[in-house]
């Protein structure tokens, strides 16, 4: 079997994530409108691309693709933040080998800068940086939402630890360890997609989070309000 049939098309959520990393070299106005809505919006998740259901219902209205553009390009530029600021990581993991499927391309680079061996863990690593300040001006925040979440395959949340999240085996659970997070996790959903950038419903795990006294007086907590993301489109540039 010759080398073009043992190849794999990139996946769109890793697709896009490097058409959003471009953003950083050729578009400051789409880049600064990626971090308005990443940090209005406390909900970080790329995996699950479209954000739909199998069926192409949509789980957080129209305007749920617009977490996965912000979460990729900020996830993007943490991984070459990490990486010493040049670029490269980008072209490392566009050039990776295109035999793997995407998740062990991108997680294949990113074990080599120990930021995590597999999905769950870089997607924890990430959110856990961003709380220690690994990106200046960039800030995560705890959900304050009061009711279930559905938490979608290789997506994170933030909670407080006053919360009780019943054990599940799909999800993955690590406290933050920034300076003024004591107290607070992340939480990752550790399921893959078996139909790319859609979520079969079986897949979500739904976190119940009751409200917690003083919780809307806190700069820590933000609510889902899909009416804030701008949206904004990108630019498409080969490395």
């Amino acid at each position: 079997m010759s080398m073009l049939y043992r190849n794999r098309e990139m996946d769109v959520w890793l697709d896009e994530a490097l058409s959003e990393s471009t953003s950083y070299l050729f578009s400051e106005y789409i880049t600064k409108s990626r971090e308005k809505d990443f940090v209005e919006t406390p909900y970080y998740s790329f995996y699950s691309w479209n954000m739909q259901l199998n069926n192409g219902n949509d789980i957080f209205g129209s305007s749920g693709i617009f977490i996965s553009y912000s979460s990729a390009s900020i996830f993007m530029n943490w991984l070459n933040t990490k990486t010493g600021g040049n670029y490269n990581i980008y072209k490392e993991i566009a050039h990776s080998s295109p035999s793997l499927t995407s998740e062990e391309r991108l997680t294949g680079i990113t074990s080599k800068y120990g930021l995590g061996n597999n999905m769950d863990d870089v997607m924890l690593n990430w959110i856990d940086g961003l709380s220690k300040g690994d990106l200046p001006g960039v800030s995560i925040s705890a959900i304050s939402q009061n009711g279930s979440i559905p938490l979608l395959p290789r997506s994170v949340i933030v909670y407080n630890n006053t919360y009780s999240i019943p054990p599940d085996a799909k999800i993955k659970t690590r406290q933050l360890s920034g300076q003024g997070w004591n107290g607070f996790s992340a939480v990752v959903n550790t399921s893959e997609n078996k139909k790319v950038g859609y979520v079969d419903e079986a897949d979500i795990v739904d976190i119940n989070l009751p409200q917690v006294n003083g919780l809307n007086s806190s700069m820590k907590y933000k609510s889902i309000d899909l009416d804030s993301l701008e949206g904004y489109h990108f630019m498409d540039k080969v490395f």
